[in-house]
């Protein structure tokens, strides 16, 4: 399960409990499925920084995303949501970290 939170708040983690997971939805627009959160944030990754990190921002710089199997893949990129393996809830887009399977629960 994925939540919000870090020092901003919009930074992508693994959660214990349902409760703290952020219910993504799957939004396609213009040839791309994106996937945001009934508070209106659009997941996405940020190139600009170390390991490539996963955070929830507004729709100027959403990613698009696809399901490719288990894996979740950012489609500009086709790199895979990840963890880094040092221990941290973070998630990143980077095939270089250990790659996480998903799956999707309907609601």
């Amino acid at each position: 399960m994925a939540g919000v939170g870090g020092a901003q708040g919009i930074w992508a983690s693994v959660v214990d409990t349902k409760e703290q997971a952020a219910p993504f939805q799957w939004y396609p627009y213009s040839g791309t499925t994106y996937l945001f959160d009934p508070n209106g944030c659009y997941m996405t990754w940020s190139g600009g920084l170390s390991g490539r990190p996963v955070a929830c921002n507004t729709w100027p710089y959403a990613n698009g995303w696809k399901l490719e199997g288990n894996r979740l893949i950012a489609a500009d990129s086709n790199q895979a949501l990840s963890r880094y393996s040092g221990g941290t809830s973070w998630l990143y887009a980077n095939n270089d970290y250990t790659v996480l399977d998903v799956a999707i629960e309907l609601v």
